[in-house]
C-alpha cells in the first residue's frame, strides 16, 4: 500500500470515527431536552427522578460506546493486514458478561435506590385516618366508582352478578354492608381539604 492510499485511509478512518462520536453526543444533547411533563403529584418528583437518572446513565454509556467505536476504527486505519487477536473467545464472554453486569448495576441498581423510597412512601404508607376511600373498577369506555356509605365499610361484591348495565361492579345489595355503599359512574365527587385513597 503506498502512503497516498494509507493517508487516504487514515483519513477515511479519522472521518468515520468523528461521525460516530458526533452522532452519539447529539444523539444524547437531542435526548436531554426537557420532555417531561409537569408535576401532577407530589410523587412525580421522585419518578421524574428515576427517569432523568436512568436516560443520564445509559446516556454516558451510549456516548462512551461511540467514542470507544470511533476510537477503535481510527486506531485500525493505519494497518496493512488484520491484525492478529487480541483476546481469546472466553476473554471476551467474560469481559463481555462483566459489561453487562456494570451496565445493569449502574443503570438499574440506581433506579432501585432512587425508585424504593418513592415507591415505600406511595404504597407502603398507611393514609390519613381522615381520608375518603374510593373504588375504581375499569370497564371498556367507564370507570365505575364505589364509596362506602355511613358505616364507612365496602359491601362484599360477586362475579356472578355482574352486569353491564344494572350493576357492573357485581354488588351483594343485599349484605349489610352494601346496602349504604354510594355507586357511580364516570364520576367521582369529594370533599374539599380532605385527602382521598383511591383504589384502581
Amino acid at each position: 500500500m503506498n502512503e497516498h492510499a494509507k493517508k487516504r485511509g487514515r483519513g477515511e478512518a479519522l472521518a468515520t470515527a468523528v461521525v460516530l462520536v458526533a452522532l452519539a453526543v447529539v444523539s444524547a444533547i437531542v435526548g436531554a431536552d426537557r420532555w417531561l411533563p409537569e408535576l401532577a403529584s407530589r410523587h412525580g418528583a421522585g419518578i421524574d427522578e428515576m427517569l432523568i437518572f436512568l436516560l443520564v446513565a445509559t446516556g454516558i454509556f451510549f456516548v462512551a460506546g461511540h467514542v470507544i467505536l470511533g476510537l477503535y476504527v481510527w486506531r485500525s486505519s493505519g494497518r496493512e493486514k488484520v491484525a492478529a487477536r487480541m483476546a481469546s473467545p472466553r476473554a471476551e464472554k467474560r469481559v463481555g458478561f462483566v459489561l453487562a453486569l456494570v451496565i445493569a448495576l449502574v443503570a438499574e441498581g440506581g433506579v432501585l435506590v432512587i425508585g424504593l423510597p418513592v415507591w415505600a412512601e406511595y404504597f407502603a404508607t398507611a393514609p390519613p385516618e381522615d381520608s375518603v376511600h374510593v373504588e375504581l373498577l375499569a370497564q371498556q369506555f367507564a370507570w365505575n366508582v364505589r364509596c362506602p356509605g355511613e358505616d364507612g365499610k365496602f359491601g362484599p361484591t360477586s362475579v356472578d352478578l355482574m352486569d353491564e348495565e344494572i350493576n357492573p361492579i357485581g354488588l351483594m345489595r343485599a349484605e349489610a354492608d352494601a346496602a349504604d355503599d354510594i355507586t357511580a359512574t364516570n364520576r367521582i365527587y369529594l370533599q374539599v381539604d380532605r385527602p382521598a385513597r383511591i383504589t384502581l
